[in-house]
């Protein structure tokens, strides 16, 4: 990873292929202090290897937006069915960084195989009426299941995972849309989100109500249904068996 910085320590957050290169989200940190301290927050970077040779092409830069991703979340950036890519940036302190961006939370976009971010620009902070979205997984057709924090960013702490409403995303409307039937909740410590999708449905285990429950989301209609109590206090991963 010699391209991406010679001083400071690349954080991986988020990693894709699409036509035959692979883009990966990244940030940089400060690791002579400790706790370590984040680099150049106010600005997007992707790095572009060839695929499957691993040769490095270019790194992207967009100033639109702070880091993509965060740590530990992989939810720097996600490929549509088409092969296009979003970006998605948050930098709050809430995610681990030393402070809050300047910049909005933003979407940006990529088409496919290219080396350039297009002129698309989805201010979603402002889509979700002042809120931070914090965790992401991306369900197909343009709709990601989020997880916002309801705090305003003078409200968080490093680290913090609290709070947070459940939303559907829409980057092709620009739309936020709450599932009221999903309480509050605090999040599972910025492990990255498992979750389901199967005939139009969403299911993900979440913590409310002092307890562990599946959740049948609704994509389209931004509602949910409460399933089955988990007798554990954390889900790592969920998956469909055949």
């Amino acid at each position: 990873m010699n391209e991406l910085s010679t001083s400071d320590w690349p954080r991986l957050t988020g990693m894709t292929v699409s036509d035959n290169k692979i883009y990966i989200t990244y940030y940089l940190t400060d690791e002579t202090k400790k706790p370590s301290v984040t680099r150049y927050i106010n600005k997007a970077y992707v790095a572009v290897y060839s695929y499957p040779e691993l040769e490095y092409i270019t790194t992207m830069e967009d100033e639109r937006a702070a880091i993509a991703g965060s740590w530990n979340a992989y939810n720097g950036i996600f490929q549509t069915e088409s092969g296009n890519m979003y970006t998605f940036s948050n930098t709050s302190i809430a995610n681990g960084f030393t402070e809050n961006s300047t910049k909005k939370a933003a979407f940006l976009h990529i088409p496919k195989g290219t080396t350039q971010f297009d002129d698309y620009y989805f201010d979603v902070e402002t889509a979700a009426r002042g809120l931070k979205p914090v965790h992401l997984q991306y369900l197909g057709n343009g709709k990601f299941f989020a997880q916002v924090s309801t705090l305003q960013s003078e409200e968080m702490t490093r680290w913090a995972d609290k709070e947070l409403k459940a939303c559907i995303i829409d980057v092709k409307e620009k739309t936020v849309k709450d599932i009221p039937q999903i309480p509050v909740h605090d999040g599972d410590g910025s492990q990255r989100m498992s979750g389901v999708i199967e005939n139009g449905c969403f299911y993900i285990p979440l913590a409310t109500d002092g307890a562990l429950y599946f959740y049948k989301v609704d994509i389209n209609n931004a509602t949910a249904e409460r399933g089955a109590k988990v007798a554990s206090n954390f889900v790592s991963a969920t998956f469909k068996m055949n």
